[in-house]
């Protein structure tokens, strides 16, 4: 069987009828599940569906199901109910939608790039090298942030009929993340942008110590490695890999916080009672994450296609598999609108190529973002895979 799930957003389902998408989905779609933002990082989302409103959905990061309160009743973190739902509990319904029809539910689950819990908890935010604050992260180092996801993950799968949970940005950011107008007169090579998610936040710093990381060394040649790059106004042609190869106590302080992270996860997955998907953008090492120490502790990975190019396609399945034997731990995204997508072909194309290689799951970006058309491109994406399936 080929299953294909629709990334979905609470609002849309809520506003056009949860009922009427889901039964939209199922039966023309050919959707088999629905992948549900239930923890979300702030948004303006535009709408272009008929008859909705307000057109531009706007919301700071928040959850959208009601926790179960007894869940954090321990933890420090606790978290932001969106306003949008105020005292109802759409997931719960769409959760009874989904089983009336025999369709997966999933929990589409953000969880350390969150500003609103940052602004909140200041002390527990990612910080570079410089001290800078990333506005938007929270540090998954952090053990009161770490005691925050285990608490989520394990509400959501005690109170909710979940298929899987889906964790997106629970490591390190890939990359550097604004939300205000960014003003940067270089271009920042991969060794930069890599040394400028380093954290060096308190609990960082405590825990890399405490593993005999010399986080004072770390920290002194990231500093000079940026520095020399903001004086001669261009980025280092190094690549991460190879700046670790050279540079003793920042590979350390890296094997650090991929220990790190992989026992997050390892966490995580004793948290919860039902599968964990971990999202895979291609850059994962750059988070803290290794693909092969994490792949006994994340039941599958999701390998984002956001791209025209199929030999990408052949790429990420490639190096999945690597770490994951089994077909079924193997899923891929795709976006289902322009520009990404440029039209009905390119979607048939890159799902009938994932049939062939034999993955047998698949998410698709995002019934509420894209033109109702597109619905139909999804359509024939979603039968000519299962042709294959078959």
């Amino acid at each position: 069987m080929f299953n294909a799930n629709l990334w979905c957003y609470v609002w849309d389902l809520e506003d056009e009828g949860i009922d009427h998408v889901v039964d939209r989905l199922h039966g023309e779609v050919g959707a088999t599940g629905l992948s549900v933002a239930t923890s979300y990082h702030s948004v303006e989302h535009w709408r272009v569906h008929a008859d909705v409103t307000p057109r531009i959905y706007r919301a700071d990061g928040a959850v959208y199901f009601q926790p179960d309160a007894k869940r954090y009743a321990a933890t420090r973190l606790r978290p932001i109910v969106a306003p949008a739902i105020k005292s109802r509990n759409p997931l719960a319904r769409i959760g009874d939608a989904c089983a009336r029809r025999h369709l997966h539910l999933r929990s589409w689950t953000v969880g350390a790039h969150n500003s609103a819990l940052v602004a909140r908890h200041k002390e527990m935010a990612v910080r570079n090298v410089f001290d800078d604050m990333n506005p938007t992260w929270l540090c998954p180092a952090n053990p009161d942030v770490r005691e925050y996801f285990r608490a989520l993950i394990g509400d959501l799968s005690a109170n909710y009929a979940l298929d899987a949970i889906e964790l997106e940005s629970f490591l390190f950011p890939a990359a550097t993340h604004a939300h205000r107008h960014e003003k940067i007169g270089i271009e920042f090579g991969p060794a930069d942008q890599f040394l400028l998610t380093l954290c060096f936040c308190p609990s960082c710093r405590q825990a890399a110590s405490a593993a005999d990381v010399d986080v004072d060394a770390a920290a002194r040649s990231t500093k000079v490695r940026l520095e020399a790059t903001f004086k001669a106004g261009r980025g280092s042609e190094l690549s991460p890999d190879e700046l670790l190869a050279e540079d003793e106590p920042i590979r350390q302080l890296d094997r650090w916080r991929t220990d790190s992270m992989t026992a997050l996860i390892a966490a995580l997955a004793k948290a919860g009672t039902v599968p964990l998907v971990l999202y895979d953008f291609g850059a994962l090492s750059t988070m803290g994450g290794n693909l092969a120490a994490l792949a006994p502790h994340a039941d599958r990975y999701l390998g984002l296609c956001y791209t025209t190019e199929i030999d990408a396609i052949n790429r990420t399945v490639k190096r999945l598999r690597a770490v994951k034997d089994d077909p079924a731990a193997v899923e891929l995204g795709f976006h289902a609108f322009a520009p990404v997508c440029p039209d009905a072909p390119t979607l048939v194309r890159q799902l009938t190529r994932a049939a062939e290689l034999g993955v047998r799951s698949v998410n698709l970006y995002n019934y509420g973002i894209m033109p109702e058309t597109n619905l139909d491109w999804v359509r024939q994406a979603i039968r000519a895979a299962a042709r294959i399936a078959s």
